[in-house]
């Protein structure tokens, strides 16, 4: 495999992705006309909490995140309101207590950190960081879906918010989010150092990267043939097919769960 910074600097491109063109709505990601018995009466808002020492983070955030929380909102609806909290936890993190969804500007500042030691301009650094942060928000986003709507989980509930996250940043146009997401990953790796912990609820970070990349892959394999020579080993994962049946597989059981839910 080509060395990490090497890879990641490959696919710079990417960057300037946007996230969710004007105009998404759930009608393409196959949704059923309104059903009366799932009132709309909720919605994701946005909340800002203590930044002390993060407060850059704090106003590039608010830069472009309310578009993500307007697609949200345009997608699903809910029973009651998520909020969706950026402050200063004391740690790195991004959680679903219950509750509301809560986003560490820790957790936003490693993931700027790790871009900024792999890709060399402000813009690329800035892009991949936010198409990142979105994937990480949506897989809170998942969990948060899975407890209000009662959803059922058959396996891990940390893969499944992780395909979530994929499927929901795809049908929103933004499958290079995906790809950076993965990377993030991948440079998590390559800076922790240490032993795996195998007893964590998470899959491994390696896990992570590659069903990520596969993912999107699946979503487009004519698009996204390159990936296969960036990173070699991904190759034993596409083979006969596998990614194509994979994300359709992912993909058909979130609509299908999220169906009653859409806008």
């Amino acid at each position: 495999m080509r060395s990490i910074s090497a890879s990641v600097a490959l696919l710079g491109t990417l960057s300037g992705c946007f996230l969710f063109p004007p105009g998404t709505t759930a009608d393409e990601t196959g949704a059923a006309d309104e059903p009366d018995e799932y009132e709309d009466v909720g919605d994701f808002r946005l909340r800002w909490g203590s930044d002390g020492g993060y407060e850059d983070y704090a106003d590039w955030t608010k830069e472009w995140l309310e578009g993500s929380n307007d697609y949200l909102n345009e997608q699903y609806r809910l029973p009651i309101d998520i909020d969706i909290r950026h402050e200063k936890c004391g740690m790195e993190n991004a959680t679903w207590d219950g509750e509301r969804i809560t986003m560490c500007y820790e957790m936003e500042a490693r993931v700027v950190e790790l871009f900024d030691g792999a890709l060399e301009t402000e813009e690329d650094i800035l892009s991949a960081s936010s198409a990142a942060w979105v994937f990480i928000l949506f897989h809170e986003v998942g969990h948060g879906l899975i407890d209000v709507y009662g959803l059922p989980v058959p396996g891990r509930e940390e893969d499944a918010v992780d395909s979530f996250s994929a499927v929901a940043l795809i049908d929103g146009g933004a499958p290079d989010a995906v790809v950076y997401a993965a990377l993030f990953w991948l440079l998590i790796e390559q800076d922790s150092g240490g032993e795996p912990n195998f007893a964590d609820e998470h899959s491994m970070n390696m896990q992570r990267f590659y069903s990520l990349l596969c993912w999107v892959y699946g979503s487009d394999p004519r698009g996204y043939e390159y990936l296969v020579e960036i990173f070699p080993d991904l190759e034993s994962r596409i083979a006969g097919g596998r990614c194509e049946a994979e994300y359709e597989q992912q993909s058909d059981s979130w609509h299908e769960l999220l169906e009653p839910w859409y806008q």
